[in-house]
């Protein structure tokens, strides 16, 4: 090991974020810190920046000033950037392990206990929240076209075997759902990846039946005419069939 380094006696959780401003390598750990590490300064040194009493399951997100990160014990922490001072924490009501997602000056973040809320990525403000049918799944999504929305990934539960749920990000009101009537669905749903092709925004999820779904971010469709799809993969050298 490189001379002077000091170990880590830690268990990494997720992920680590590099935060390539300030040179500094951010370790979420299964013991419940976050751990700031500078791997090119010799010799290597190490700090612990957050310690809590769950773990962490999100890679650390970074902001403009601050880096966020949530945790089992429910509450989402916002520490600044080069130092790992600590700015606000938001208590959610329920384990974090979803990792938050940034768009602006909001940050999303969704807890098992279905709840989403939108906060002030600088002060942690709610500015709104919303409870849905399910926990949420890791693998939010925020698209800025055809609006501003944050798409959510719903986990399997008694009656629920996953879908996706678009929200306004500015206002929290509900902007479509898949499947369309927010019922009870037969397939475990992936979590959503938003992509823009040709100027237009798609959102990809699959199933377990073996389907891959390009829903229109318009309205959360496949069928209709609206330039959405869904197709079975198959092997390598068989047709895909289209639906």
């Amino acid at each position: 090991k490189p001379k002077g380094i000091w170990p880590l006696l830690i268990s990494p959780s997720a992920t680590p974020a590099w935060d390539a401003q300030y040179q500094t390598l951010l370790i979420p750990t299964k013991d419940g810190q976050v751990a700031a590490a500078w791997p090119m300064a010799r010799p290597v040194r190490s700090q612990i920046w957050l310690e809590t009493d769950f773990p962490l399951r999100g890679t650390p997100v970074l902001g403009e000033k601050y880096f966020y990160v949530g945790s089992e014990n429910g509450t989402l922490y916002a520490l600044e950037r080069g130092s790992g001072k600590l700015i606000w924490q938001y208590h959610s009501g329920a384990s974090i392990t979803t990792q938050p997602q940034l768009s602006g000056n909001l940050i999303f973040c969704g807890n098992d206990g279905g709840w989403l809320a939108a906060l002030r990525a600088d002060s942690g403000e709610l500015v709104w929240k919303h409870r849905l049918p399910a926990a949420i799944g890791d693998g939010l999504a925020v698209i800025s076209q055809p609006s501003k929305m944050v798409l959510v990934p719903l986990t399997d539960g008694a009656a629920w075997r996953g879908g996706v749920w678009a929200f306004n990000a500015n206002n929290g009101l509900i902007q479509w759902k898949f499947p369309a009537n927010g019922a009870v669905n037969a397939q475990q749903i992936t979590a959503p990846v938003a992509a823009v092709i040709n100027g237009k925004t798609h959102v990809f999820c699959a199933n377990d039946t073996g389907a891959l779904i390009n829903l229109n971010a318009a309205n959360g469709k496949y069928d209709g005419g609206n330039d959405g799809w869904k197709i079975y993969l198959s092997a390598a050298n068989a047709e895909n069939s289209c639906l």
